[in-house]
C-alpha cells in the first residue's frame, strides 16, 4: 500500500516484452504550482475582476427590478381563474392552492391542450391533421375523450 506522502500520479506502461510495470512519483502534499499560470502569479486581479462583475450584475438588477415598479410586487396578486371543478381531486388541488394564496390559471387553449397531453400521455407531437380535428370538434367533452383515447394507444403503454 502507498503512504500518504505518494502522489496519486501513477504510471502503467505496458512494455514490448509483454511486462507491465508501476512506477510512482512522490511530491509534497503542499499546494500544487504550475509554471505560467496567470492566476497563482496575480490572484487579486482575478478575484477582483470576479468581484467587480458580481457588483455590476446585481446593480443591474436592481436598477431593472425598480424600473418595473409596483407591478411585480409581492403584494399584488392575480385574479384567480374560474375553472368549474369537476371531481374530488379538482377540489382537493384547488382547496389546496387557495389555502396556499396561489391563484389558479386559466385554461389553455385547445392547440395547447393537445400539444401538452400528446407529449405527456405518448411522448410525441400530434399530427396536424389530428389538431385541426380536435380544435374543430363541438363535443363539450374533448378533452376528456382525447385523454381516454391517447391511454389506449400503445405509446402510452
Amino acid at each position: 500500500m502507498l503512504s500518504p506522502k505518494v502522489a496519486a500520479v501513477l504510471v502503467c506502461t505496458l512494455l514490448g516484452s509483454g511486462q507491465l510495470r508501476l512506477f510512482a512519483q512522490e511530491q509534497d502534499s503542499g499546494p500544487i504550482k504550475l509554471d505560467g499560470c496567470t492566476f497563482q502569479a496575480h490572484p487579486s486581479e482575478f478575484l477582483d475582476a470576479q468581484s467587480r462583475v458580481r457588483e455590476e450584475l446585481f446593480t443591474r438588477v436592481r436598477r431593472w427590478e425598480g424600473a418595473q415598479g409596483k407591478k411585480n410586487s409581492p403584494g399584488r396578486r392575480a385574479e384567480a381563474a374560474s375553472i368549474t371543478r369537476k371531481n374530488f381531486i379538482d377540489d382537493d388541488i384547488f382547496s389546496g392552492l387557495e389555502k396556499a394564496g396561489v391563484p389558479s390559471a386559466s385554461l389553455t387553449t385547445d392547440e395547447e391542450f393537445i400539444r401538452r397531453v400528446s407529449l405527456d400521455l405518448t411522448g410525441r407531437l400530434p399530427s396536424p391533421d389530428a389538431i385541426t380535428e380536435f380544435v374543430a370538434s363541438d363535443a363539450s367533452l374533448k378533452r376528456d375523450d382525447l385523454i381516454n383515447k391517447l391511454l389506449a394507444t400503445p405509446e402510452f403503454t
